[in-house]
């Protein structure tokens, strides 16, 4: 939706968008919308209104896990 895409965008100003995906879970829907913005990812969490729950930087981790 137009909103999603407009929240999203303003609130990573300047960011080129990568992707979008819809999620439901537990009746609830809400969008992922992804930039890379000055060599960084983000994600921006907006409903189908268009308000922005969240904006956050992602970054790549590597976790270790003992087998033994």
């Amino acid at each position: 939706p137009a909103a999603v895409l407009s929240a999203a965008e303003a609130a990573i100003p300047g960011g080129a968008f990568k992707s979008v995906e819809r999620i439901t879970k537990g009746g609830l829907e809400e969008y992922h919308v992804k930039f890379d913005r000055d060599g960084a990812s983000y994600k921006v969490v907006v409903t189908p209104g268009g308000t922005v729950r969240r904006a956050v930087r992602e970054a790549r981790a590597e976790i270790e896990i003992p087998l033994r």
